[in-house]
């Protein structure tokens, strides 16, 4: 029994529960969703698994046109697997409504916390801190690996609806008030040598060297923060602040499987204005 994985991943951390959980199923897929979109997926699977990270209590905008443009095949199974730093809100019930009304299953819902990457918002946490969530991590998708093998309905690790509703509430302020003009502060310091990995990890193409340096876009951050933390000079800044914090990705992935992860019409692009 074949499966396939979908994933989105900003700086390593869904890939590597992706990964890890393949080596566990055996006979998997490992498929990235921002080279699915426009492209369709591959059939030959009895079932699929739908994996991201949770950004602002929802789903990222790649993943949600996924899941809403994913056909309906109803004899396959189905699960998700969200990766969160600090509060997934009503992450499940936000995916697994969208499947209702496509009038497909879900199977199986599960959030795993991992190491938080928004920089924006606080500094890198203790090593100590991220490998006991690498260890839980390790222990929770062995067992979800047993749960799919076996295509068992088990939990859906959803809110209560008051709950759900309030994160929904809190999603939508916070995309509106604090991240509705988020692209205008990024910028680039000194230490910048307009090497253009930004752009080439950029999932939504919104990075182009403009007037001599890397220029982010309005309207079209995901808010992965893909940029920001695989810089290899640290040039990259948001607002006051992140000159002075660390950088997360994790660390079993490299910059190589993450320029896997994205469309390929953005690869070894350096777009000029």
């Amino acid at each position: 029994m074949k499966t396939a994985l979908y994933y989105f991943s900003g700086t390593g951390n869904t890939l590597s529960v992706a990964r890890r959980l393949a080596r566990e199923l055996g006979d998997t897929d490992i498929i990235p969703i921002a080279r699915t979109l426009n492209v369709g997926i591959d059939d030959d699977t009895d079932a699929i698994g739908i994996l991201s990270p949770v950004y602002c209590m929802d789903l990222p905008w790649t993943v949600r046109q996924f899941i809403t443009t994913l056909p309906r095949f109803r004899d396959k199974y189905y699960f998700f697997i969200f990766t969160c730093g600090t509060m997934p809100g009503g992450i499940v019930n936000r995916a697994v409504d969208i499947f209702d009304l496509k009038k497909m299953k879900t199977s199986a819902a599960y959030v795993i916390p991992m190491p938080g990457n928004v920089m924006t918002m606080y500094d890198e946490w203790e090593r100590e801190r991220q490998l006991e969530l690498f260890r839980k991590a390790g222990e929770k998708i062995k067992y979800i690996a047993e749960v799919v093998k076996n295509r068992k309905d088990d939990v859906l690790e959803k809110q209560g609806r008051f709950r759900y509703m309030l994160s929904r509430i809190l999603s939508w302020l916070s995309k509106r008030v604090l991240f509705g003009k988020f692209d205008k502060k990024f910028w680039v310091d000194d230490k910048c040598n307009n090497c253009m990995l930004c752009g080439r990890v950029c999932t939504t193409g919104n990075i182009i060297m403009a007037y001599g340096k890397p220029t982010w876009q309005n309207g079209k951050c995901e808010r992965c923060l893909a940029c920001l933390n695989w810089c290899p000079e640290h040039a990259i800044q948001y607002g006051k602040k992140t000159a002075v914090r660390g950088r997360y990705t994790h660390p079993d992935i490299d910059i190589e499987d993450m320029l896997d992860s994205f469309p390929k019409k953005f690869e070894n692009e350096k777009r000029y204005v």
